[in-house]
């Protein structure tokens, strides 16, 4: 049985991250980076697939609360927000099957 192989990859190509500290602590980080994700895939019987996508993030922060004066909420209906497998069996349900014997 031919065997279809997988690359995947992460390259960090760059990341600047600064932050603002006052005499009362950390009030701000701002962080920049830049990332590559690649993927090939080598299959004998439909060929070869390469994909790559480059992202940019920026993000700015402000930092309001350290130690033990963070609090964290949580939003009251968590329980109404579907889960992943959920989400996953819906979408296979409305993908449409590949009859292998067409492709022949």
């Amino acid at each position: 049985a031919a065997e279809t192989d997988l690359n995947l990859s992460m390259t960090l190509d760059k990341f600047d991250c600064s932050y603002t500290v006052s005499r009362t602590g950390l009030k701000k980080m701002d962080a920049d980076m830049t990332f590559t994700l690649a993927m090939g895939v080598n299959d004998p019987v439909s060929g070869n697939m390469n994909l790559s996508a480059t992202a940019d993030v920026e993000m700015d922060m402000a930092i309001n609360a350290t130690g033990n004066s963070v609090r964290v909420d949580y939003p009251n209906d968590l329980n109404t927000f579907r889960d992943y497998e959920e989400i996953m069996a819906e979408m296979m349900e409305q993908t449409p099957s590949i009859d292998d014997t067409a492709l022949s």
